[in-house]
């Protein structure tokens, strides 16, 4: 696609304007997408609300489910690309929903459900909360949760860990199902929490990961590049795009603690910028300045080190900062379930843009309301 190039109209001097705007017609257009987005976006989040109520007031209701879906698309006039992606949504969560069942089901008794997914009977009391797509370990004997969450039957630190934590199994059908919480831990964190993870990963689509492909195609630029000026932008770009899955996890950690454990946002921002069970990235070689010493020249360490601190300290904690804020600036419009499918569907980076323009339209809306009133007023006189 080409890229089109709109050039600043020449100004005569004795022209009062002083600044260059955009033209009515195109403002026109461009405020009639921003609106058509953000209805959109609220359809999304109404739909995902009503079809979420339907599952907690019956898991099993299959046809209740996909029958009010159906209803739902066409009274937002969806069309048949999202109307796709809510059905996949449905597809996904009743193969879940199935599978949660059946393991419940062949593993009535909770003992033998925590041997068959660790590997050796519990020392402890094992307490299972089946939810509509997880199966919620309680683990009362800290090292059950250990061997849970580390494949090692003692672990001290399990004592310190935080109550939950969404866990690798041994088992490839308790992958994305299985949840785990240290109920003698210090901080236990909630069922709701995790609960939350659980429908983050089932519903989510249209965030944005670190594509390979990408991170191919810029280390090609870094390389080919023939100023140290370029080559530092271009690592700051490669930093980026390899921070997205960072952003990811931190996203759906930031939906957790904000709308289920109803963490105060100052905490939250501490746990996700300075704990290290939150650290991301820290297994990453490339934000290491040797990595890019080794790969371009000796001379690049401060460069590097630099670009390092900028993308995955100063811009991640003010991608968190922007990110509760806007979940403080939804609560205020929308419902929390409103609220948690507006963002679940964009990537963090894009929060604060996506709210500023629901507020943008919205405000819009009540001036077009306000003016219509007021002439409405004129007229009668």
């Amino acid at each position: 696609m080409a890229l089109r190039i709109f050039h600043k109209p020449k100004i005569e001097q004795s022209s009062p304007i002083t600044h260059y705007e955009i033209p009515r017609p195109r403002r026109s257009k461009i405020e009639g997408f921003k609106e058509k987005l953000v209805h959109l976006q609220e359809s999304f989040a109404r739909i995902q609300k009503e079809l979420l109520s339907i599952v907690k007031n019956d898991p099993d209701d299959y046809i209740g489910l996909r029958d009010r879906a159906e209803e739902l698309i066409l009274q937002y006039k969806l069309g048949s690309i999202f109307g796709h992606r809510i059905r996949e949504r449905i597809r996904r969560y009743i193969d879940k929903r199935n599978e949660v069942r059946r393991l419940r089901e062949q593993y009535p008794d909770n003992t033998e459900l925590y041997k068959r997914f660790f590997g050796q009977s519990p020392k402890g009391k094992i307490e299972v909360i089946e939810g509509a797509v997880n199966l919620h370990f309680r683990c009362h004997d800290p090292r059950d949760f250990a061997l849970a969450y580390g494949g090692e039957p003692i672990n001290v630190n399990a004592f310190f860990m935080p109550g939950s934590a969404f866990m690798p199994s041994y088992l490839p059908e308790g992958m994305g199902i299985i949840t785990v919480e240290n109920a003698q831990g210090i901080g236990t964190t909630t069922y709701k929490h995790e609960e939350q993870h659980a429908f983050y990963d089932l519903l989510k689509f249209g965030y944005s990961p670190t594509d390979p492909e990408d991170l191919n195609k810029i280390m090609s630029e870094i390389m080919e590049a023939e100023t140290v000026e370029q080559k530092k932008l271009y690592v700051k770009r490669y930093l980026r795009e390899l921070r997205k899955n960072s952003e990811d996890q931190a996203k759906n950690e930031l939906l957790a603690y904000y709308f289920k454990s109803k963490r105060e946002p100052e905490k939250i921002l501490k746990i996700l910028t300075e704990d290290d069970d939150y650290n991301y990235f820290s297994d990453l070689e490339e934000i290491q300045p040797s990595f890019w010493v080794n790969k371009l020249d000796k001379n690049f360490y401060d460069s590097a080190e630099k670009a390092v601190k900028e993308i995955f300290e100063t811009e991640y904690h003010k991608l968190i900062k922007d990110g509760l804020r806007a979940c403080q600036d939804l609560e205020k419009e929308y419902s929390e379930e409103q609220a948690i499918a507006i963002l679940t569907y964009e990537p963090l980076r894009k929060w604060k843009k996506v709210v500023k323009r629901l507020f943008e339209v919205k405000q819009r809306g009540l001036k077009k309301r306000l003016l219509s009133v007021l002439n409405l007023l004129i007229k009668k006189k």
